[in-house]
């Protein structure tokens, strides 16, 4: 078990609708179009409280959490730039 998580491991992705209420982007962090959605039932729900988008580790769906909350951080490699592993 990794410490300070528990249950399943739900992990991070870049979404929030931190600027505005509703409205989910990746902004500031990448520009990542939204094409689709994974929502899962009755999501998202948290209003200003929930502001972050997380993937449940057991169903792969998407909720709000809030933004403190401890989860897994997702990495995106964005294809213009050059990484050097």
């Amino acid at each position: 078990m990794l410490s300070g998580f528990s249950g399943d491991l739900d992990v991070w992705t870049v979404l929030n609708d931190i600027s505005e209420e509703g409205s989910f982007t990746s902004q500031p962090y990448a520009a990542i179009p939204q094409t689709w959605t994974n929502w899962g039932s009755n999501q998202p729900d948290g209003g200003r409280d929930e502001n972050c988008v997380a993937v449940d580790g057991d169903d792969f769906t998407w909720r709000d959490d809030p933004c403190d909350a401890k989860h897994l951080p997702l990495c995106i490699l964005i294809p213009s730039i050059n990484y050097d592993f």
